[in-house]
């Protein structure tokens, strides 16, 4: 059963990029996502392969989250590098990235993958594709920020060369330089 769904699920990817692929001068997927923004972010617990289990929900108030969603595939591994870069530099600033695959066959599949990319944020497995349902996205990498509030303010799709430029801009925006306490810190009197 999991197998025809993932066979389904990647034949939809495939059909959508080649329907998408005659809009000359256009990035086919620049609309995907769009009505998301403004939105609270649809809500999932997905297991990481850690073990721990991930209730995106749970982040609200805490941390802000830029959630990937992807696979193990060459473009994919690409936006996880990128995305490993980000993390290390950003998650002092109140950011947690999240990395959903859902296309890996087992848990030690996604674990390999992990410990070959060496990633140090969670990947987390969606092996009946309910969070990537609740997206509603129809190409992958795809990428959606999310504010400490739970409010989506920012998707992308696809892994183009300025991608960690493009996903920096967005957290400058949406991050302070210090934590609050931090610039509580700095502002009293010496």
């Amino acid at each position: 059963m999991r197998l025809r769904r993932e066979i389904v699920f990647g034949m939809a990817l495939l059909f959508g990029a080649l329907v998408a692929l005659p809009l000359v001068g256009q990035d086919p997927w620049q609309d995907q996502g769009k009505e998301l923004l403004g939105k609270p972010a649809p809500d999932f617990v997905l297991r990481g392969t850690t073990g721990k289990e991930w209730k995106l929900s749970e982040l609200k108030g805490k941390k802000a989250v830029l959630l990937d969603f992807g696979s193990t595939c060459r473009m994919c591994q690409e936006t996880v590098k990128d995305l490993e870069v980000i993390h290390q530099a950003y998650r002092q600033r109140g950011l947690q990235v999240l990395t959903v695959c859902g296309n890996a066959p087992d848990m030690d599949f996604l674990r390999e993958f992990v410990a070959a990319m060496k990633l140090t944020y969670p990947v987390l497995w969606d092996s009946e594709y309910k969070a990537a349902e609740a997206y509603k996205f129809d190409a992958i990498p795809f990428t959606v920020l999310i504010d400490r509030e739970g409010v989506v303010r920012w998707v992308h799709t696809g892994h183009p060369d300025n991608y960690r430029t493009l996903v920096r801009e967005q957290l400058e925006t949406l991050l302070p330089r210090a934590a609050p306490d931090e610039e509580k810190a700095e502002e009293a009197p010496k």
